[in-house]
């Protein structure tokens, strides 16, 4: 992931600090995550969203050059809202069924009943 998100940036005096921060951060950011998506495959997914979207903005990071307790505090916060992001995401998407699981009977007539009790 560290070589994918370097190749990213355009700048090499970017490339230094953004290799800090994110080897620095990645470990915390990650449990962060975890907290809120109690999945650590999933967690990793949200943290890796979130150093893409930094990668291209580096500018948002406070104190980029000299990472301080606003940088930690910033990205935890990005990692939790990421994650955020990744559950709602995850929750919203349509669920797929396999097609021998369904019970075309039972289908149709929960259509119909459904159709029913709409013109009552």
């Amino acid at each position: 992931m560290l070589a994918f998100l370097l190749t990213l940036v355009d700048d090499p005096l970017v490339c230094k600090p953004l290799e800090y921060i994110i080897k620095k951060y990645t470990p915390e950011m990650k449990n962060v995550a975890y907290g809120v998506l109690g999945n650590m495959s999933d967690a990793e997914d949200a943290v890796e969203d979130v150093w893409v979207e930094l990668a291209f903005n580096v500018d948002k990071i406070p104190d980029f050059y000299e990472p301080s307790k606003r940088t930690r505090s910033y990205l935890r916060t990005a990692a939790k809202y990421s994650a955020i992001d990744y559950l709602r995401n995850k929750i919203n998407s349509p669920k797929t069924v396999p097609i021998d699981g369904i019970d075309y009977e039972e289908y149709l007539r929960k259509d119909q009943t459904e159709e029913f009790t709409e013109e009552s």
